[in-house]
This record gives C-alpha cells, structure tokens and sequence, in this order.
C-alpha cells in the first residue's frame, strides 16, 4: 500500500515536533512549569515595573536597581508579541534614565556623578541588548510553530493519501480477485444452458457444470472473507496442506478456461513432496493468478501449441516448490526485476496487481518466488517455494 520510505519520516518529524513543543512551551522544564498567557505576562510585567521603579526610588543610587527591569523584558517574551517587547523596553529604560531627574542629583563630587548617569546608561544599553536577544528567541520560537503547523498539515495531508491509496488498492484487489471465479461461473452459466437447450437435454452435464458453479461461488465467498481478516489484520487460517491437492483444486476452477482456450496441462504428482503450513485459498490463489497469466500469454502470442505444466519438486529437505511453466512467449530479461511490483503491467488492460498479490502470499508464508525464462516449453516459468511443515516448528 503505501511506500516505506516516507512514514518513518513522518513518525521521524512528529517526534522531532514533540521534542521542539516540549522546548517551545518549556524552555525546559521551568517554562512548562511557569508558562503564562500574554495576559498574565503582561499584568506580571507591569508589577515588576512597578516594583523595581519604587525600590529604585528608595534605594541607595550605587545599587542600580534598574537592573531588575531585565525581569519585565524576560516575562514580556510570554506576550508573543513584538509591539510589547519592544513598547516595554522603551518604558524601562527611560525610566533606568530617568529616576535619575526624579530623585534630583545624588550627593558627591562632579566624578561621582558622571559615573553613575554613564552606569544608567550601561544599563538602559544592556536592557536593549536583552530584548534583542529576546525578539531573536520570539522569532525562533515563531518560526518553530510555524514549522510545526506545516507539518501537522503534511501529516493530514499524507493520511488522507494513504487512505485513498489504500482504497484504491483494496479496490484494485477486490476486483482482480473476484474477476477469475465470477468469469468462470459466467461461463459455466453458458454451458449448463447449452445443455438444456438442445432437444435432449443433457441433465448430468448440467448437473456438473452446476456443481462447478457452486464451487465458484464458495470460492469467491471465500475471496471475499479472506480480504475481510486482512482488513480487521486477522492471521489467515493455517493447515497442513499438499500443494498437489491445492493444484488439483486449482485446475478444476480453470477447466473450463483451459478447455476454452485449447491448453494442454501437465501436472505431474510428487508423493515424496512434503506438505507446507499455508492457507488453503491463498496457495489457491496464488496458483491461480500465475495459470491464469500463462494462458493469457499464450493466447495473446498466438502460441500454436499451448502447453502448461505445474509441477511440485523439493530443492532441499527443507523446501517445497511449485513450478508453473508455459509455451508462451516469455519474459523479457528487462521486466523480470519489475514483476512483483504493484501496478507494473505488460497487459494493455491488466492493473498490476496480480503477481504482487502471489508475492504478499508467498513471503507472508516465509516463502519466496520468482521468474524467469526457463521453461521446457520455451516460455516463461514461475517458481514459489514454501518451508516444509516438517521443518517448521
């Protein structure tokens, strides 16, 4: 469905925004612990003013309490506003100034007196200094929202997409799967009526096509309920499983597309083979996709003899597979890394998602599979294999 690249970036980012709304709305752990509203801030802004202006006004001229103005231009940082910032440390360092005239020249020589105007100074240039340390932290703070935001709207952005990537998908999935057992339940239609028409009805071949419909109907039931687990993420039921059974099954869904198309199957038993711990109709499935490709080929080559073999061998004591080889006119060597990927195609009307789909199968049953241009009729051959149960533990 979706790619595995660009969600654990997203994860990546959300996490990284975290980090930096705990540092926005902390500063640390003090900031989250004293965090102000712009209205709080200011009303604590003016009382430390206030203060600081009233001890000023008492207090020995050499303290230079003016410094306590920092206070006021720190809280104002809570505001979030420059128009405060800025408004506020004007007021405080006139006032560092001014209190000054207000308090009329302090005793001592003319040295003393210089130096403490030229201290006042000093300190109405260090609290402008602060507030621009402090507007430059407001405008990196600003900015982080900002970010933050973007990337909250990215993030919706990128699950909606998902969710209309996934819908389509599971469209896409639905209709590839169904396709193959309603098509062959249309066609087994036309054959029980082609047996009743006639002048003497042929009531046993009907009675089999029948059966063959039924079969389809059941399969497509349980298409339908095996897309359901995966959707509520379900484990498919496993059982111990011949996969020389699982063809046979296979090919009675598609005997009435084999007979149609004029295929000649072989499918050579292996007793020896082990069975494997797989869902029944998923290994169906998977064989039926790949069948299905190969008549598609070789009709669509014009194959004049149009073979299929599907052929269960043991690589290794540990490993079951299943081969499916056909007349067709092959792979080309440049399509074979493409295979397996969704909504690759070679079919003008195909969407992709069928050898996908007998991938997903096959590795979620810790298997493998894969193609090539092999076959021993000239054509393609495909190849998964499973574990043997008795190897599984």
């Amino acid at each position: 469905m979706s790619n595995g690249t660009a969600e654990p970036r997203i994860r990546q980012g959300t996490h990284q925004v975290a980090v930096d709304s705990r540092w926005r709305n902390g500063l640390g752990k003090g900031w989250a612990v004293f965090r102000l509203s712009a209205g709080q801030a200011k009303i604590i802004a003016g009382l430390i003013t206030v203060v600081s202006f009233v001890l000023d006004c008492y207090l020995p001229v050499p303290l230079n309490v003016s410094k306590l103005y920092l206070f006021t231009i720190v809280v104002l940082a809570w505001t979030r506003s420059v128009r405060w910032l800025w408004g506020g440390t004007a007021v405080v360092a006139v006032l560092s100034i001014a209190i000054l005239l207000v308090r009329g020249e302090p005793p001592g020589n003319a040295a003393i007196v210089e130096v403490d105007w030229a201290n006042r100074v000093f300190t109405a240039g260090m609290l402008l200094v602060v507030a621009c340390l402090v507007h430059g932290g407001m405008a990196k703070l600003a900015a982080r929202e900002r970010a933050e935001e973007a990337l909250q709207r990215a993030e919706a952005d990128f699950a909606r997409a998902a969710r209309i990537s996934m819908l389509g998908e599971l469209t896409a999935l639905i209709a590839h799967e169904l396709k193959q057992p309603l098509a062959a339940i249309a066609i087994n239609g036309d054959v029980v009526v082609r047996c009743l028409a006639g002048p003497t009805p042929n009531v046993g071949a009907a009675r089999e096509t029948v059966e063959h419909i039924l079969s389809e109907a059941w399969r497509a039931a349980g298409i339908i309920d095996r897309i359901r687990k995966m959707a509520v993420r379900q484990t498919p039921e496993q059982t111990r499983l011949s996969l020389d059974e699982v063809i046979d099954e296979a090919l009675m869904v598609l005997r009435a597309e084999l007979q149609s198309r004029n295929v000649t199957v072989f499918h050579p038993l292996a007793p020896d083979a082990s069975p494997v711990l797989a869902d029944r109709i998923q290994v169906q499935q998977v064989i039926v996709n790949l069948a299905i490709n190969a008549i598609q080929a070789m009709e669509h080559a014009h194959s004049p003899q149009r073979t299929l073999t599907i052929s269960v061998t043991m690589p290794s004591a540990a490993t079951v597979r299943c081969t499916v080889e056909d007349s067709g006119p092959g792979v080309e060597a440049g399509h074979v890394e493409h295979l397996f990927e969704r909504f690759f195609t070679t079919k003008e009307s195909g969407m992709g998602m069928g050898l996908s789909i007998c991938r997903s199968i096959v590795e979620a049953h810790g298997g493998k599979i894969a193609a090539d241009a092999g076959s021993v009729h000239g054509g393609a051959r495909f190849y998964f294999t499973f574990p043997a149960a008795a190897t599984m533990h």
